[in-house]
């Protein structure tokens, strides 16, 4: 503007009335304004910000049923490029969910509780009879006026012979749990029939009458009876205070 010069046309033949003022005037206000405005311009005509993303979340159509806990979430982006104006959508699946599988929890077996005793303290065993066998000449057993002898073929390989009148055979059977009636087994030699007295813990004698043997004295035989006997220990006496009677050979107690 200032470079230039402003030429005008005589008043006269512009303005029979004379030049106006106000064209001049509004002339140079406007050019001022333009010269103000020029350094504003970049400003104001600058690029517009680039939008925010926005998201949305689509509503569950009607009639189908709205997603579970489990499900998939699907999240939309969507960016608004700044130089050309268009948008960009961009889809994002949502990780799966991680399945869980529940392990059975197993019950321990039942076991019964263990027995308890009380410290030093044996458990209860219910006692019981042991049988028992015992030689007529073991060395525990009193011999009175009888005589031990040896022989090879007798069962326990000795007898006690001799046995009559005042002699007898005197036999401790010590260590009985339970007392009872038990069956007593006499092993014994005889070349004939012969008489046995028997008598337990000094009680009434059981006669054994006419025991035959087998006909020699190197030949065992046997013969049975019952007799109680008392807890603890007991006493057997064997004699014949009527005679001779065979000889001892073994005795079991069962």
């Amino acid at each position: 503007m200032s470079g230039r010069s402003l030429t005008t046309s005589p008043a006269g033949s512009l303005w029979p009335g004379g030049r106006p003022v106000w064209p001049v005037t509004a002339i140079g206000l406007t050019s001022g304004l333009a010269a103000l405005a020029v350094p504003f311009l970049p400003r104001v005509l600058a690029d517009p910000p680039a939008p925010q993303p926005v998201t949305a979340v689509s509503a569950p159509q009607t009639g189908r049923p709205a997603p579970t806990s489990g499900a998939a979430a699907v999240t939309t982006t969507t960016e608004a490029s700044p130089p050309s104006g268009t948008t960009t959508s961009t889809t994002t699946p949502a990780a799966p969910p991680r399945a869980t599988t529940a392990s059975p929890v197993e019950k321990p077996p039942e076991t019964e509780p263990p027995e308890t005793s009380l410290p030093g303290t044996r458990p209860t065993r219910r006692p019981t009879f042991s049988p028992v066998t015992i030689d007529a000449t073991a060395p525990g057993n009193t011999i009175t006026g009888a005589q031990a002898l040896e022989c090879a073929t007798c069962a326990s390989g000795s007898r006690v012979g001799y046995l009559a009148g005042a002699a007898s055979v005197r036999v401790p059977v010590p260590g009985v749990e339970v007392a009872g009636t038990r069956t007593l087994t006499i092993v014994y030699e005889s070349d004939g029939p012969r008489d046995l007295f028997v008598s337990v813990n000094g009680g009434t004698p059981h006669q054994l009458t006419g025991l035959p043997g087998r006909g020699d004295w190197e030949t065992p035989a046997t013969t049975s009876l019952r007799i109680e006997l008392a807890e603890g220990t007991n006493t057997l006496v064997f004699d014949n205070p009527q005679g001779p009677a065979p000889d001892l050979d073994r005795f079991s107690i069962r």
